[in-house]
């Protein structure tokens, strides 16, 4: 009973203890949920803040690529001066190439004068001098053809640069007209952010300040709410813990009086085996005793015959002289024998009463034991028909040894009064509950 007592105590904490525990989540459910309305309102601001860095990133962006227009529009002109320089040195080339054309032209015409002149007079200087001018205008030839290849080389550059120009121009005008469009729309969003940005964000942070309070109370709320939460957990954590160091002890109790009544139901099957054993050695010793006797009496009706037949030959062995003296010798030997087997019967008599004795005590002794052996064999009956006695109590009283019904009514106040009994502890509750005089109903029903 004290046990179910703890156990319901213990699941009573257990219940609370889990109860307080669920408490304590929905607390933090709620807190968590106000953080996480905390966290969301930040981010917002966060948001508005990081959209306002976007949009001067965006402005800086949008000067930096104007200014990269602006160099590259400086180096545009810059080429433009340079196509320029190209152009004149084309010039250049070109009136230097017609300069050289021109001198190639009057040499080719004084070599030829020379040559003929040579050729008329055959004379070996102007011969040399002819060879001479062959070759500067050889040279002169060579040097023509290669500010030919530069002229054309010039030209193709000149060729290039134009194109570069006039796609650097395209590019210009759309950069710039670019340039405008951002500039008009970065104007638009700095009067509406001049306009709208501060008085948002001015609400905002107000409603976030606002909110930011309130989850500051709700938290400290919260917090104190779990602190008593957190105490009474406490407190019924140190019930549940001496709670269970009593389960303990009665378990340990409960482990003591089964290992007792454990010991003693072996000595009562040692007791048993040994009665057992002294039963069959008294029924060996009775069976023994039985064929000594059946001799005993054959032995005694063989000497009472002959004693009948020496009392009937008496008188015919009075005048039978001789053989009067073997019938004396006879009747001495009879009388002897006679005296000898009484003596032999008397002493048999007294063990027969000793034997007849110890087996009329190994006969009670037997009975018990199979009364014993039929109240261990009977099916346990039903203690919780007993008023007082629950399930586990049931229990208990089996695992002391008591299984029925007639042994509850076998039982009595000095067997419980002492300390050694198994059912000791209970016997106020037998006592003031009535157990014997139940038990002994159930018995005779039975």
């Amino acid at each position: 009973e004290e046990l179910r007592t703890l156990t319901t105590q213990h699941q009573q904490l257990v219940a609370d203890h889990t109860q307080l525990q669920a408490q304590k989540d929905e607390l933090q459910a709620a807190q968590n949920t106000w953080q996480q309305a905390q966290d969301d309102m930040l981010a917002r601001v966060n948001r508005a803040e990081q959209s306002k860095h976007e949009l001067a990133v965006e402005f800086h962006a949008l000067v930096e690529t104007n200014s990269q227009l602006s160099a590259e529009a400086e180096q545009v002109a810059a080429e433009r001066a340079d196509q320029s320089a190209l152009a004149n040195n084309l010039q250049s080339l070109q009136a230097s190439n017609a300069g050289y054309a021109a001198e190639l032209d009057r040499l080719r015409a004084e070599l030829a004068e020379q040559q003929h002149s040579a050729t008329e007079a055959a004379d070996p200087g102007l011969q040399a001098e002819v060879e001479r001018l062959t070759e500067c205008l050889a040279a002169a030839q060579d040097t023509q053809n290669n500010r030919e290849v530069e002229r054309r080389e010039l030209s193709e550059q000149l060729s290039t640069l134009q194109s570069d120009n006039a796609r650097l121009k395209s590019h210009l005008a759309d950069r710039s007209e670019l340039v405008q469009q951002l500039e008009r729309e970065v104007q638009k969003m700095q009067q509406s952010n001049q306009q709208t940005l501060p008085d948002q964000a001015a609400a905002q942070h107000d409603d976030l300040q606002r909110r930011l309070l309130e989850s500051e109370r709700r938290v400290d709320t919260f917090k104190q709410h779990a602190q008593i939460l957190e105490e009474k957990l406490s407190n019924q954590q140190h019930t549940f813990e001496e709670v269970e160091r009593e389960l303990v002890e009665i378990q340990d109790r409960y482990a003591q009086l089964n290992k007792r009544a454990e010991g003693e139901a072996r000595q009562a099957r040692e007791h048993q085996a040994d009665l057992q054993l002294r039963l069959e050695q008294a029924q060996d010793g009775a069976q023994n005793y039985q064929q000594r006797n059946e001799a005993l009496q054959q032995t005694v009706r063989s000497l009472e015959n002959v004693v009948d037949k020496l009392q009937g030959t008496a008188g015919v062995a009075a005048a039978a002289t001789d053989g009067g003296d073997d019938l004396t010798r006879s009747e001495n030997d009879a009388s002897a024998n006679a005296q000898l087997t009484g003596d032999s019967q008397s002493e048999l008599q007294k063990r027969l009463m000793i034997l007849t004795q110890e087996a009329e005590d190994l006969r009670c002794q037997n009975q018990a034991l199979a009364q014993a052996l039929e109240v261990a064999n009977r099916p346990e009956d039903d203690f919780t028909q007993i008023r007082g006695i629950g399930d586990k109590l049931a229990d208990q009283i089996r695992e002391a040894g008591y299984t029925t019904f007639q042994q509850i009514a076998e039982l009595n106040d000095d067997m419980l009064s002492d300390s050694e009994h198994p059912l000791h502890s209970f016997r106020s509750r037998i006592l003031r509950d009535e157990w014997i005089a139940q038990a002994r109903g159930f018995a005779a029903s039975d």
